[in-house]
């Protein structure tokens, strides 16, 4: 089994059985093109794809919050595409929960889970943002037609894992419902007039995600693939579920910061500066902020987690994830920072990077990259002026 560097708990533990796997197959990603089906083997075979059954329903694992950011933590320190694939997985399940979804409804998406069947969420949009409180509701047309089915028009972006699901749980708007109004189809991602664009994707290092975009073209849909709908998407999705619309992918870039930062510490001790001078202490000043940086990370992830666990929902719950995402940006403009450190050391980006997850292309932090901190200022500002729309 890996060795547990900071992760805890009783999930992170069984997540370390999937990093041994994810770990080989990121080792490949530097140049592969193929999603990390390794690692989501095992992910099924273990039964950890139905983590995001949530507490109390059938075949749930009762995960607590803490519980679920250290697993996901984990699993950012073997594979970071991995990582952000399972957060997909979650948070499609972690619709259930939703006091609309009907026992028949969920009970025949449990069903699917415990066969083995992945499911990825659709949420995103072209030309939306979570920091823009106006444009966050979707706008994915679903129209009911004379015979009751629906037909979806539209297009998703950052359809995250969706080459490997059978399904995904697609947020809409229904016509004729209020702006904020949403409903959540469950589609086969094989079914007729689903587009998924291959064609504009980089695959390599973290972008093995593969988030494509999606058309949906007259997707017709029978009425129980719809699994429910709801008033208020900004109350439902973003204010009662920050966990799952922003805390699982902080937690695995989190994981990924720190694999990145013991690689780097690893190499350090190994290698002295060119003309075989020792390294100076600017060097340990700069490892010193990203260790504190780290830490800072870590804790404001958990304090939000406490926060989302002991709180009921609103504003200020949703804006203590921002502050995490925030502080997790920061960390990776820390990370950046070492980069002098490698080019004084004459090591090669890309043979350090090929162990972990990352794409050493530009020195950036990664191909895909970490929360934008303007985005999660904007946010955090909107709500520290009152702007933000009422729970």
């Amino acid at each position: 089994m890996s060795e547990v560097f900071w992760p805890h708990g009783r999930l992170a533990a069984m997540a370390n059985e999937v990093v041994d796997v994810a770990k080989l197959h990121a080792m490949k990603h530097h140049n592969t093109t193929t999603l990390p089906h390794e690692a989501m083997a095992e992910t099924v075979a273990s039964n950890l794809h139905a983590i995001g059954i949530p507490t109390g329903l059938r075949g749930s694992l009762n995960a607590t919050p803490q519980e679920l950011v250290e697993y996901f933590r984990a699993l950012g320190r073997g594979d970071g595409s991995h990582g952000l694939i399972e957060t997909m997985m979650t948070m499609a399940l972690n619709n259930l929960k939703h006091p609309n979804v009907g026992p028949t409804t969920r009970d025949r998406i449990i069903d699917l889970v415990q066969e083995g069947q992945r499911f990825c969420v659709l949420i995103s949009e072209p030309g939306t943002s979570s920091a823009l409180p106006g444009t966050i509701a979707p706008t994915l047309s679903a129209k009911q037609l004379s015979d009751g089915n629906y037909a979806l028009n539209g297009k998703k972006t950052a359809a995250t894992g969706i080459q490997g699901c059978s399904h995904a749980m697609v947020y809409a708007h229904i016509d004729g419902t209020p702006p904020n109004a949403y409903a959540v189809f469950m589609v086969p991602t094989t079914h007729k007039g689903v587009v998924i664009d291959t064609k504009h994707w980089d695959p390599v290092g973290m972008r093995a995600t593969c988030s494509y975009g999606v058309t949906f073209d007259g997707v017709v849909l029978d009425p129980d693939m719809l699994v429910f709908a709801s008033d208020n998407f900004i109350v439902d999705a973003i204010y009662t579920e920050p966990l799952a619309a922003w805390g699982y992918m902080t937690s695995v870039y989190l994981g990924v910061a720190e694999a990145l930062f013991t690689d780097i510490i690893q190499l350090l001790k190994k290698r002295d500066v060119k003309g075989g001078q020792p390294l100076s202490a600017n060097f340990a000043r700069e490892v010193g902020g990203c260790a504190a940086q780290l830490s800072a990370a870590y804790a404001s992830l958990m304090a939000a987690t406490d926060v989302y666990a002991t709180s009921e929902p609103g504003a200020a719950v949703a804006q203590a994830f921002l502050t995490a995402k925030a502080v997790m940006s920061e960390t990776a403009n820390q990370l950046l920072s070492l980069k002098d450190i490698w080019a004084l050391t004459g090591s090669q980006w890309s043979g350090a990077w090929a162990n972990i997850p990352l794409r050493a292309a530009n020195l950036q932090f990664a191909a895909i990259q970490p929360p934008s901190l303007p985005a999660c200022y904007d946010m955090l500002g909107l709500g520290a002026l009152g702007l933000l729309p009422p729970a």
